[in-house]
Parts: structure tokens; sequence; C-alpha cells
């Protein structure tokens, strides 16, 4: 059966000259099922709402088993509708792990294989193409900036809310906005008239690092603060499925809820996910729910992230893509349907390449197959998940036939397919150093002795934890003194982490030459890397050195010219000589690639007024206050308005003077909207707003300033 399965597995791989005629959904190594078109009536026209959490693994469900758990809105949605009890994730990372969620496609053969450094190249098909061309709005209101649309998950949506509030200029991919406001914008869209159904995904961030939940779920698990991150999202999405209810719309909408991967608590010596992939790593809940459209069930087969849209395919009657490696489960919705005892249960290929990425370590792939889980690595691992289920007893010397016949396989799927087009972010000329890299993801490989197992990276990445929670507790000269410990160790074993830390432990400690050769070091040892040129370009930017901040930025950008967090540091620093035109030109150039990012649009626009251009200011402004992410920022508004007067626009700045007047009425708005008023010859509106500014607000009115409010009434009086 092991040799049928894998035989099946490498015959059914994707490869470049995919058939445009293959059916509608992979095949693989799925036996037949029954056809699906009574799983929900008159599905095809149903509201179609995707909740992905983030980092959640599947046994911190209430539902799912952890009785600890308070999770009731999901556990109503896992009972009223079907619940996969065996769902897994093929990379505990959140780009790539959507990206494969949105194509029905391995990160192999997408080519997005970590944050950051890569993008969903155009030519891939989304869900969110596939739905629109069905006539569907669509909508996505994401938390991280990891999954923000320049990385390419935009495509095929009407709107992309991924504004992630103000933010800092230059942001980490950490970035993110809590539950509540991501619930809070999907409410407000979901409140818009429409005349189609909907495809929306709703994408909450909160079960990740740092676990920071709000009042009153932080006092409910002091102890456990991730099951209460947990809590806090499950309770918005309790007020999401409320709204649909008000709208009449819960009964018509297919809401499809997972996660991206899991996260590990030490169960393999990993705190946190991205770098190994156990099952605390990879088993993810997956539920579907259609108010009573479907006939409550639980399914034990296993089906995977890569799934999800074959499925959808084959139930909403889409288009089909020419290149799948998922195969639909849509049958397994059906009450009694379920596949046949003696059918080999899906395959699951895993990966994760951050320790490559990041530290030069081995790539870690797999399978699982049957009951068999093989991880490739310099030091494989094999393990039998249906016996061993806590992955504790290691099989691979004992079962060499298997581990041979799982690592061919694994060779041969790995080798056969190519992504479609560029998915490198940053350097778009590692592609092919990306595959060559394939080539020897074995644990055959003649080339694995020079590599490290990041089994043994963990134990690094264990210890440098705890200076970074020295950090965080201000404890620096310890922080200083265990990474000094850690020197040898990370000499041999070789983590990016590690000199970052350094830098950051040395300029807190105001110790410039050691914040600059830590980063240095960093390059020395990664030199294909852009992070540590370009943090010591951003360090040199701090401590006033704008010329070397110029060299280094564009040192990096000669690497990576698509590289926006470089154009804005570079555009910064030539600001900071005086050259505003060329800094315009780079913040430009950057806001291109980034047209939702919030705080470099305010940095531009700043920089077009103080150049002189306000209409052009105006045009950047715009779109932002459409978007409504200053709805609940005055003083942007404020500037917003008084730029719209200044230049020709007296109904704009009228409108937007109302609106801040609802926000936050204070002395000085009430004073500005009269001197606008006044400009547009409006003496009595404009005498209104300074009587209340005086009369009101006079406290928090300078005395310059009530002056000038007395002087401005009594010539508009004619006095």
């Amino acid at each position: 059966m092991l040799a049928l399965s894998l035989s099946i597995l490498v015959a059914c791989a994707p490869s470049e000259s995919a058939d445009s005629s293959r059916s509608p959904v992979a095949t693989g190594n799925a036996v037949p099922l029954p056809a699906t078109t009574s799983v929900l009536r008159n599905v095809q026209e149903f509201n179609l709402l995707l909740i992905t959490i983030d980092t959640l693994r599947a046994d911190r469900l209430g539902v799912y088993g952890d009785a600890k758990a308070q999770t009731p809105q999901l556990d109503a949605l896992a009972r009223s509708g079907v619940r996969f009890e065996n769902c897994y994730s093929h990379v505990p990372l959140t780009l790539p792990s959507h990206s494969t969620l949105f194509t029905g496609r391995y990160p192999f053969s997408h080519g997005v294989r970590n944050n950051g450094n890569y993008f969903l190249p155009q030519a891939e098909v989304t869900l969110a193409e596939l739905m629109a061309d069905r006539g569907f709005h669509t909508r996505a209101d994401v938390a991280s900036f990891i999954v923000s649309a320049k990385f390419g998950l935009g495509q095929g949506f009407e709107s992309y809310d991924d504004s992630l509030g103000s933010g800092d200029l230059i942001r980490g991919f950490s970035s993110e906005i809590p539950a509540d406001k991501v619930a809070r914008g999907f409410r407000r869209w979901l409140r818009q008239e429409r005349s189609q159904p909907f495809f929306a995904w709703v994408h909450f961030y909160d079960p990740h690092q740092p676990y920071q939940p709000p009042s009153p779920f932080a006092e409910v698990f002091p102890q456990d603060p991730y099951a209460g991150e947990i809590a806090f999202v499950d309770h918005e999405i309790g007020g999401i499925l409320e709204e649909l209810e008000k709208l009449g719309q819960l009964e018509t909408t297919l809401i499809i809820v997972t996660s991206d991967h899991g996260e590990g608590f030490g169960e393999h010596g990993q705190v946190g996910h991205g770098i190994l992939a156990y099952e605390e790593d990879l088993r993810v809940p997956l539920i579907f729910a259609a108010g009573s459209q479907l006939t409550p069930k639980v399914v034990g087969e296993r089906v995977r992230l890569v799934d999800i849209l074959p499925t959808l395919v084959d139930l909403y009657a889409l288009e089909v893509p020419t290149r799948l490696d998922g195969e639909s489960f849509a049958a397994l919705l059906q009450a009694g349907v379920s596949t046949p005892d003696n059918a080999p249960a899906r395959d699951v290929y895993f990966e994760s390449m951050l320790g490559r990425d990041e530290n030069n370590w081995a790539p870690l792939t797999g399978l699982i197959v049957n009951s068999d889980k093989y991880i490739s690595l310099p030091e494989p691992e094999l393990y039998n998940l249906e016996t061993d289920p806590g992955e504790l007893d290691n099989q691979v010397r004992s079962r060499r036939a298997t581990r041979r016949e799982i690592d061919d396989a694994l060779r041969e799927l790995l080798l056969s397919s190519r992504p479609i087009g560029d998915a490198s972010r940053a350097r778009s000329d590692e592609d092919l150093a990306h595959l060559e890299a394939l080539g020897y993801v074995s644990s055959n490989s003649a080339r694995t002795d020079r590599v490290i197992d990041p089994k043994q990276g963990i134990r690094l990445e264990r210890e440098l934890q705890k200076v970074r929670e020295d950090v965080a507790a201000g404890e620096l000269e310890r922080a200083a003194a265990g990474l000094e410990r850690l020197s040898e160790l990370n000499q041999e074993v070789g983590v990016g982490s590690y000199y970052f830390l350094q830098h950051q432990v040395r300029a807190a400690l105001q110790d410039s030459v050691g914040a600059i050769t830590a980063l240095q070091d960093g390059m020395n040892r990664f030199p294909e890397s852009e992070r540590f040129p370009f943090l010591l370009a951003h360090y040199q930017l701090q401590q006033g050195n704008s010329a070397e901040a110029e060299r280094v930025a564009r040192v990096v950008l000669d690497k990576s010219p698509k590289f926006s967090q470089a154009i804005i540091l570079l555009g910064r620093a030539v600001e900071q000589q005086g050259r505003l035109a060329e800094a315009v030109t780079h913040y430009r150039s950057a806001y291109t690639q980034e047209p939702r990012n919030l705080s470099l649009g305010r940095r531009l626009a700043e920089a077009l007024v103080r150049s002189g251009d306000g209409p052009a200011a105006l045009d950047i402004y715009d779109p932002m206050v459409a978007s409504g992410v200053f709805d609940e920022q005055a003083e942007e508004l404020v500037k917003v308005a008084m730029l719209s007067s200044r230049f020709g626009r007296p109904d704009r700045a009228v409108t937007l003077f109302e609106r801040v007047l609802e926000l936050q009425p204070s002395g000085l708005h009430h004073l500005s909207y009269a001197f606008v008023l006044a400009q547009q010859q409006q003496l009595d509106q404009a005498t209104i707003q300074m009587e209340t500014a005086l009369r009101d607000y006079s406290h928090e009115l300078t005395a310059q300033q009530q002056q000038l409010a007395q002087q401005a009434l009594r010539q508009w009086r004619g006095q």
C-alpha cells in the first residue's frame, strides 16, 4: 500500500506542462467520492466568508478537546456544521501558508517559501480572482503586515484593508492590529448595500506572539495568554456572526474557519513556530458552517489546506485553474459520506525554509504517507503517528526501507514542479538558487553534511529567547553577558538573530561601535542577507550619519531594487541632507509598491507640502480619507482640511471640519474652522464658530490665540 501510495503521489505531481483540460480537481491519491451537487442547496449563490486565525493549533479550541478553552462561538459553529478532525497546514509560516490556501498549490509550486522576501506572482490564480470572475464582491480585512497586499495576496479583491493603523514608517513583519478593530472594519463593510453575494476574507493575528490579550481575557487567563488571545478572537467572531444574523445573511453564508499553522510550546524544543514542523506546528482546525444548511458531522479523514480551493471550485462551480496540487473534499461535507476504509489517506507535503533563509541551515521538507511521517533533514526523522502521536520515537534506523521509499518520493515531488512566476520580492535573481537548494533537501544528498540541522539551531534559539526576555525587562548588562556566553555556540551553529540582539543590546548601552560591529559581523556571516546592511543604514540614520546611511542603503538597493523599506530609508537619508526633491522621488517609488502604507503616504504628502506641491499632497491624502483610516484621527483630518482650503477646495475643507468637530470638538478646531469659513466669505458661520471657541473652550486656547480670535470677531462684525 505504501509503494502504491507513493507511486501515485509522484505520478500526479504538477509540472510546467500541466494539461489545461485536466479535471476540476487534482486526483492525487484520493479515492473518488460521490457527487457533491447535494451538499448545499443553492450554494453557488451563498456568500463565502473565510476566517483565518493566525497561529491557532487545533487542540486549543474547546470543540477539539481543550476543556479550559473559552471558545463558545467557534465551538457552536463547529457543532452546527462540519468539523474536520485532521486538517494539516503545509508550512508553519503565515505568507506561504495563506498563499497555498488561496491557490490550491504547494509552496514549491507557487514559489512563496518564507515571510517578507517573497510575493505571490501575478500569474497565480487565487480564490478571490475566481470568485470575482463569478460576479462576487470581494473584500479582505487583514491584521498583519505579513499579509499586506504588496506580498501578492490582494489579487482579485475589490477592497483590501491592510492599513494596520498609522504604524511606524519602517515596519517590521510583526506589525498588527487587534481582533476588535479587524472585526469592526469588516462589520462596517458588511452593512453596505450590495446586489451580488460576497466573498470575504477576515484574518485575525492575535494568537501570534507576543501574547497580549486585552481585558477581561487577560484576567481570565493570567497564566495562559495564548488562550486569552484565542478567547478574544472567538468573542469578535461572535460579533461578526451576530451582524450576519441581523442582516438576514447567516443562513446564506458559507463560513470556513481555519488557521495557517500551529504553535509550539516546547514539545520539541521550539517555543513559537517557523523552524520545525511537528504536529503542534502543522495540525490546524477546519470548520465549515452554513446556518442550518449543513448536517452536523465530524470528519476524521485527513484533509489539507491545499484542498480548500479545489473544494470551493467544486462547490461553487468555479473556473478550474489548470494547475492544482490539492484535491476536493466537497463530498465529505455530505451527511453519511466518508472515504472507504481501505483507501489511503491524503499524503501531506510540508516544509519550512525559515532556517535556510535566515540562518543558512538545512531546508526542512517532509511527507506524511498513511500513518508515517518523514522529516527530511541531515538527521532524518520517521514517526508512526498512529502509535506515536507525540513524535517521540524516531524509527528512521529501524525502518530504513520505508524511509528510503518516502525520501525518494519526496525528492521526485520537489523536482517535478516549478513556480509559474517569480516569487522573490527583494532578490528576483535568487530563483535559481532556491531551485538548487531544493536539489539537496533530501537527507541522502551528499551536501547535507555541510549544513546545520535546525534541531541543533533550535537549542541556541531557546537560549536567545532568554536574552530577549532580559532585554524586554531592561536587564541590559545581563543580556550582554548572556550573549557573550553564547558567542562560541553561535559561531558553530549560526543564528542571524544573535547579531541583531547583540546590536540591540550594544545600541541600548550607548555603545555605537559595538552596535555597528554586531551588524557588520552579521553581514560577514550572512553576505546574501539584506537584513543586516538595512539595519546598519537605519542605525546610521538614527545616529545622524545620513551620508553613511545613504551609502549603505544604496548598497542594499543595488542588490534588491524592490526593497521598499530601503527605498524609504534612502529618502529619509537624502531628506536629512536637504535634498527634498530627491526624497520625494524615493518616497513616490516606495509608495507605488505600498499604496496602503499609511505612514509612508503621510510622509510623502508632507514632503510634497514642504516642496510646495499642495495639490499633489491632496492626491495622496484623498484616498486615505475616503478609506476611513483617519476616522479616529482628528488631527490628520484637520491637516487635510487646511490643505484643501489653502489649495482651492473649500467645500472639501468644510466637510472635513464638520467631521473633525464630531470626533473631537476643541477650541483650536473651532478656531481653525472659523478662519476657513471666513476665507470663503461665510462670515456669519465663521462668527458662530469663533464665538463657540471663546465661549466654550477659552481654557484650551493660549492668550495669543484668544487675542487673535477677538481681533477676527471685531473685523467680521465691522467694528
